[in-house]
């Protein structure tokens, strides 16, 4: 049996994707075909049935949404070596809950700055691996969205649109 960690394995194969990636691009048929599956897949279904509505997730006005989206998606990662503490519905909704108690609670002047023990109030006083990484990038979502975007993720996603239907490369988020 082996003794090497799980997580080496994903950084190695992401290191490896990373250092090889140069640009990013759709498949436009193999999205449909997707979309198309899913769409047979869950027809008929709420939310609430699929598992991904209201239940797990923070919905409300739109600049809140779209900043609680983009918080949880820097820090739904690896969540091993977990032993069934952590899942991506316990992250959910522990954000959920925060920005419940506390619209600013994900601000980018918080992030920015955020500490580990910052982020442990966020997800309830609870810890979950690699704090110290998901701290991180929680503070270059804060930094990238200050410097370019106002500190809004909606205003984010705004520019990424008009990105995309002018054929322009966006501007430069996030460290790579």
């Amino acid at each position: 049996m082996s003794t090497r960690s799980p997580m080496a394995d994903v950084r190695e194969q992401t290191e490896q994707v990373c250092s090889q990636a140069k640009h990013v691009q759709l498949d436009e048929s193999a999205l449909k075909s997707l979309a198309a599956e899913y769409a047979q897949a869950f027809k008929g279904q709420s939310d609430e049935e699929t598992g991904w509505g209201e239940e797990i997730h923070f919905v409300g006005k739109e600049e809140l949404t779209v900043q609680y989206l983009l918080v949880l998606d820097a820090i739904n990662f690896c969540f091993w070596p977990s032993e069934g503490k952590w899942e991506y519905g316990d992250v959910s909704g522990a954000l959920k809950n925060a920005v419940q108690q506390d619209e600013s609670a994900i601000a980018a002047e918080k992030l920015a700055n955020l500490t580990e023990e910052g982020l442990k109030t966020l997800l309830g006083g609870k810890e979950m691996p690699n704090m110290h990484d998901r701290a991180r990038l929680l503070r270059e979502v804060g930094q990238g969205l200050l410097a370019n975007y106002e500190g809004s993720a909606a205003q984010m996603v705004r520019a990424m649109a008009q990105s995309v239907q002018s054929q322009s490369p966006p501007e430069m988020l996030f460290p790579m």
